[in-house]
C-alpha cells in the first residue's frame, strides 16, 4: 500500500500531482490511501477519489509522524509512506524513518531530506548540485521535468496539433485573490470583444472572486470555469494562457500553450534563465504591477505572435512530454526496465555561424536571445553610454522585441557570445540613412576586437545597401568608442547639414550637449 501524506491547506498542487501519482499505482495493482490536512474546501476533490481518505488535525511535525504510522498499523498491511507537503520537513521524515518505512519525498524547495525517493519535478541549469550534501547516500533522486507528476491526457498522444484556439485563460491556481485580476479581466473583455472569448479558472481556495462572477453574469464572451479536475482541453483551447506559475507550468509545457506568467508565492519563484531553458520566456515577475495599459499592451504582443511564442516552446532545450508518472512509477515500486536518470539539457544543435576571423565568428539573433539581450542592454557599464541610460522593463523590451525593424546578430570570441551588434535603416524625406549600435554581453572588448567587428559590419552594410550613409551618435564621456569611429573614418557632422537633421530624428533623446553627432561617407571604403 502507498500511503499519502499531503498538504492540501496551502494550494491544490500537492494535491493534484499526488492524486495523479496515486491514481498510475493503483492501476498497477497497489493499495491507496490520502491522509490529509484538514481543508472543506477541498471536499469536491476528495469526493472524485476511489481510494479511503483520512483528515489529520493540525499538530507539531513529531505528533503528526506519529499520528500517521498510528493510524497506518489499522491496515494490517505493509505500506509505504509518500509525502507532499511545505510544513513537513526533516524532523517529521525521521519519525517515519525512524519506524522502519520506505519514504519518498515530493519537494521543489531544495530542502535537507532523510529519504529513500526524492522527486522534485523543479528544473535547474545545475541540477546535479541541487541537493549536494542534502540527501542520504542511498536516496535515490528523480529530479527534473521529465518526473512532472501530470495527469494522463498530458502524454504526447493526447496533443492536438492545430487544435482551435480562440481563448484567453486566466487563472491563479487552486487559490488566489482575483482583486488582482479582475480589472484585467474586465478589459480585455472590452479590447477583445469580437476576437476572442476570456476564460477563467477559479480553483477550490480562491478569494475575492464575487464581483467577476458578477461581471460574468453580464457578459457572455467571459466563462466561469469552478475547480476542474482537469485543465487540460482548456489549455488546448486557449490562444494564451495569463496566470500563475505554479503546477500549471509543466501541464503549458506538455501543451506548448503560449503563457504570459508571475508569481503570487514563494514555491513560484523561478530564475528566468532555467525558465527559458524549458521553453517558456514570458514570466513577468512585475506583472501585477504594471498599469492595465501596459498589461494589455503585453497580451496584444504576445497574442499578435503568438506563433513566434509557441515556436519557443516547440524548440525548448528540456521539454515536457507527460510521461512523468509513469517514470515514478516504475522507479519506486523497482519496475523500471532500464535506470532512470535526471533531466539533462538536450544538446541542441547550435545555430549556424560565419567567420569574421579564426576567433571571431557571427550569427543573426534569433528569439531565444531576447532576455540575454535585454540583460546585455540593462547592464549599467552598457545603459550609461546610451541614449536612454535608465533600464528597460521586461514588458517593454518583450513589446519592442516582436516589433522592432533592426538587423541584430550576435558576436561570439571562440564560443563564448561577446557583443551584440545591430543596424537598421532609417529614411528621412525619401533618402536613406544607415543607423546602428553595439554593446557588449559582459567584459569589455579589447580595442582591437571592437576594431574588427566594426569592420565586418561595415563591409557588411555597404554590400547590403549600397550608398547609403551611417550617422550616429556617441555619448562624450565615451572615449572608446569615439576613437574606434574616428579611426574608421566616422567624421563630426555640421548642423546645418541633412545628416544632423536625420539624427535629430533617429536620436531625439540625444542632445548636442551630450553626444557627438557623426557620420561616415558611403563612398569610404573599409581599411
Amino acid at each position: 500500500m502507498f500511503a499519502f501524506r499531503i498538504n492540501c491547506t496551502q494550494g491544490i498542487g500537492h494535491f493534484m500531482r499526488c492524486k495523479w501519482l496515486a491514481y498510475e499505482l493503483k492501476k498497477s495493482g497497489h493499495d491507496i490511501c490520502f491522509l490529509l490536512d484538514d481543508n472543506p474546501k477541498m471536499g469536491d476533490l476528495i469526493a472524485t477519489l476511489s481510494w479511503p481518505v483520512f483528515t489529520l488535525p493540525e499538530l507539531s511535525e513529531q505528533q503528526d509522524a506519529e499520528s500517521v504510522l498510528s493510524l497506518l498499523e489499522t491496515f494490517q498491511q505493509p505500506y509505504d509512506i509518500v509525502v507532499d507537503s511545505y510544513s513537513l520537513g526533516i524532523a517529521w521524515e525521521k519519525v517515519i524513518k525512524a519506524a522502519g518505512q520506505k519514504l519518498i519525498v515530493i519537494d521543489d524547495l531544495a530542502r535537507e531530506h532523510v529519504c529513500d525517493y526524492l522527486i522534485d519535478q523543479k528544473f535547474v541549469t545545475d541540477q546535479d548540485n541541487r541537493y549536494k550534501r542534502k540527501l542520504p547516500s542511498h536516496c535515490q533522486s528523480l529530479l527534473g521535468p521529465q518526473f512532472a507528476l501530470l495527469g494522463p491526457d498530458y502524454q504526447q498522444q493526447h496533443i492536438i496539433k492545430n487544435g482551435k484556439k480562440q481563448n484567453i485563460l486566466f487563472s491563479l491556481g487552486g487559490g488566489g485573490d482575483w482583486r488582482l485580476l479582475t480589472p484585467l479581466i474586465k478589459e480585455c473583455v472590452y479590447q477583445f470583444e469580437d476576437q476572442l472569448n476570456v476564460r477563467v479558472v477559479i480553483g477550490p481556495q480562491a478569494k475575492h472572486f464575487t464581483e467577476l462572477l458578477e461581471f460574468a453574469e453580464q457578459h457572455k464572451q467571459i466563462e466561469i470555469i469552478r475547480s476542474p479536475d482537469s485543465l487540460f482541453i482548456y489549455y488546448q483551447q486557449a490562444a494564451l494562457f495569463v496566470g500563475a506559475l505554479g503546477t500549471s507550468l509543466y501541464e503549458l509545457l506538455a501543451t506548448k500553450t503560449a503563457s504570459l506568467t508571475f508569481a503570487i508565492a514563494k514555491n513560484q519563484q523561478n530564475e528566468q534563465q532555467d525558465l527559458q531553458q524549458l521553453g517558456h520566456f514570458f514570466h513577468v515577475v512585475n506583472f501585477l504591477e504594471l498599469s492595465g495599459a501596459r498589461q494589455i499592451q503585453l497580451i496584444t504582443t504576445l497574442l499578435t505572435h503568438r506563433n513566434r511564442v509557441e515556436g519557443l516552446l516547440h524548440r525548448a532545450q528540456c521539454p515536457v512530454d507527460g510521461y512523468g508518472v509513469s517514470r515514478v512509477v516504475q522507479c519506486i515500486t523497482g519496475s523500471a526496465v532500464a535506470p532512470i536518470k535526471s533531466s539533462k539539457l538536450f544538446k541542441a544543435q547550435p545555430l549556424a555561424r560565419e567567420k569574421i576571423t579564426a576567433e571571431l565568428s557571427y550569427r543573426a539573433v534569433v528569439d531565444e536571445d531576447m532576455m540575454l539581450y535585454l540583460a546585455a542592454r540593462n547592464m549599467p557599464t552598457n545603459a550609461n553610454k546610451m541614449t536612454i541610460t535608465s533600464a528597460i522593463e521586461c514588458d517593454e523590451h518583450i513589446n519592442w522585441w516582436f516589433e522592432n525593424q533592426r538587423q541584430s546578430y550576435i558576436i561570439y570570441a571562440n564560443e563564448q557570445p561577446i557583443v551584440f551588434i545591430w543596424h537598421q535603416i532609417f529614411n528621412v524625406q525619401e533618402q536613406p540613412f544607415l543607423i546602428g549600435g553595439w554593446f557588449t554581453t559582459g567584459k569589455k572588448v579589447d580595442f582591437p576586437v571592437a576594431l574588427m567587428i566594426l569592420k565586418w559590419q561595415l563591409a557588411l552594410t555597404m554590400e547590403m545597401f549600397p550608398g547609403a550613409r551611417w550617422i550616429a551618435v556617441i555619448n562624450k564621456e565615451n572615449k572608446f568608442v569615439r576613437l574606434l569611429n574616428q579611426y574608421m573614418g566616422f567624421t563630426d557632422v555640421p548642423q546645418e547639414s541633412a545628416s544632423f537633421k536625420a539624427i535629430q530624428c533617429a536620436f531625439p533623446q540625444a542632445s548636442p550637449q551630450s553626444f557627438h553627432y557623426i557620420e561616415r561617407d558611403p563612398d569610404l571604403q573599409v581599411k
